[in-house]
Formats: structure tokens, C-alpha cells, sequence
């Protein structure tokens, strides 16, 4: 697994492909041993945890990656909109019991950790290293671009496990992608991964503890609209961070 960095994107791509499949194994072999969805998502996720942190050990990038830095600390203030998704689900929990309250914590800190340290660490670093070697302009846009539509469009391999709801699938493509251009903008900007990893956790933590088992998801592409246009202010805000004020001494430098 020494890759030669020569095409970054079918690195990123199969970064994504194998990540969502070895979530695909975690959940199968956990549903070996229960019925219980959130326990077959504790799987799905730590199975995905090892896998990136396996790949970023092969890919030799950890120290590529940055966790937080002082611009982070200056630029705290760059935080409150991905924060503020922390509140969409705001409303009355859920009554789980202690066991799968448990377990559904640690689902949703898995996931934060498996995205962000795969979706913007890894996958950052991997793209700005190769635009800053090829003497590319614009590397940092660039990155947040192809990194957040890679993200959104593997969202396609869903159609593979629930081909009758390739129209809620759609929907996901696009508001996964607008959420990847927030957050990578912001965490390129603060060079501080770590906490774009809590807010990720705070996010899945408050849906899941106002969600009742089970639950319907998203069936068509109608489902997904407000979710799509709750989504759009973080694409927006991705641009806008990259693009207005640059200067020179923000560049993202790949160590």
C-alpha cells in the first residue's frame, strides 16, 4: 500500500470507496450478533475508524495533518456556523435506555472521528500536496472542491444497499457536498481539525438523541429538499471563506 501520489483523486476515491465498505462490513458482522440498528452503527463506524487510521499510517500523513493550531484559537469566531447545525435537532430527547444510550454515544463519536479525520485531514493533505507540487493556483479551493464532490458523489454507493430510493440518494450527493465545502473551507482557514471533530460529534449526538429506533429515513429526493437547502449556507460559506480576503500568509502548507 506505498502509493506514489501521481493521481490523487483515484487515491481520494478509493479512500471513500473502501471506507464505506468496510462501514458495510462493521454493520454486517455486528448484525450477526443483534437485530439492534444502533448497535450494527457502533459497528459500521468503528470498523470505519480503524480503516482510517490504518490508511493514513500506510499513506505516512498523520504528520501532514493539522489537529489545532494557534490560527484555530485567533479564528475561533470562523467555528459558529458549522456549530450552529448543532442545533437544528434541537427538541425533546428521546428515552433510550443506559446500554444504548451508550452505544449510540459512541456511534456518533466514531463518526465524527472517521469523517473529519478522513474527509478533511486526510484527503485535504493528500490534495494540497499534490496541487502544491504541480505549481497549481488556487490550491486551497481547489482542494475544498474536488475533496466535497468526491464526498458527495461516492454517496452513490448507497444505491447499491437501497436502489428504490435513488432519488433520496440524489439529495444526500448534494447536501453532502455543501457540508463537505463548510467544513473543509473552515478547517483549512483554522488549520484545526479538532474541532470541526466535536461539532461533527455534537451534530450526530443531538439528531440522535431526538430520534425515536428506527425511524424513516429520506424515501425520494422530495424528502431531502429542506435538508438540501438547510445544507446550501455552508457552501456558501465555504466559497466565501477562500475566496475573499486571501492573503498570502493564510496558505495551507502541507508539512
Amino acid at each position: 500500500m506505498n502509493f506514489k501520489i501521481q493521481s490523487p483523486i483515484t487515491i481520494v476515491v478509493l479512500l471513500y470507496t473502501f471506507g464505506m465498505f468496510f462501514q458495510r462490513v462493521g454493520s454486517y458482522f455486528t448484525a450477526q450478533f443483534t437485530d439492534n440498528s444502533i448497535y450494527q452503527n457502533l459497528g459500521e463506524n468503528s470498523f470505519g475508524v480503524i480503516f482510517v487510521i490504518v490508511a493514513t499510517s500506510k499513506l505516512k500523513m498523520w504528520s501532514k495533518i493539522h489537529w489545532l493550531s494557534r490560527d484555530g484559537l485567533n479564528r475561533a469566531y470562523l467555528f459558529i456556523l458549522p456549530a450552529a447545525y448543532i442545533f437544528l435537532n434541537l427538541g425533546e430527547w428521546y428515552p433510550y435506555s443506559l446500554e444504548i444510550l451508550t452505544a449510540g454515544v459512541l456511534s456518533t463519536i466514531f463518526t465524527g472521528v472517521l469523517e473529519e479525520l478522513l474527509c478533511r485531514g486526510l484527503v485535504i493533505a493528500l490534495l494540497i500536496n499534490f496541487y502544491q507540487s504541480a505549481n497549481k493556483n488556487n490550491v486551497e479551493l481547489k482542494a475544498v472542491i474536488v475533496s466535497s464532490l468526491i464526498f458527495g458523489v461516492v454517496h452513490l454507493l448507497n444505491i447499491f444497499e437501497k436502489p428504490d430510493e435513488i432519488g433520496a440518494i440524489m439529495g444526500q450527493v448534494i447536501y453532502a457536498t455543501f457540508i463537505g465545502i463548510g467544513f473543509a473551507a473552515c478547517y483549512i482557514k483554522t488549520k484545526s481539525l479538532i474541532p470541526l471533530i466535536f461539532i461533527h460529534i455534537g451534530i450526530n449526538l443531538m439528531s440522535f438523541l431526538t430520534s425515536a429506533p428506527h425511524s424513516s429515513s429520506a424515501q425520494s429526493f422530495t424528502d431531502t429538499i429542506g435538508v438540501i437547502i438547510i445544507c446550501s449556507p455552508l457552501a456558501f460559506y465555504g466559497v466565501l471563506l477562500l475566496t475573499i480576503n486571501r492573503k498570502k500568509s493564510d496558505a495551507f502548507l502541507v508539512r
